[in-house]
């Protein structure tokens, strides 16, 4: 199993009616795309069961 998951979303209720998965990364590539993500003031929400069963 993966130690490291990130599952990044877009969600507009106007435009969608669920939230759309845009990729999933696991591992390093979760960590690179996570600091991004930071970096361009993208809120990031924990979950971990969440990421697990996606």
């Amino acid at each position: 199993n993966p130690t490291h998951i990130l599952v990044p979303v877009c969600y507009d209720p106007k435009i969608e009616r669920r939230p759309v998965v845009l990729k999933i990364c696991t591992e390093s590539l979760a960590l690179e795309e996570r600091k991004r993500l930071e970096a361009m003031g993208i809120p990031i929400i924990e979950h971990i069961p969440l990421a697990r069963a996606m």
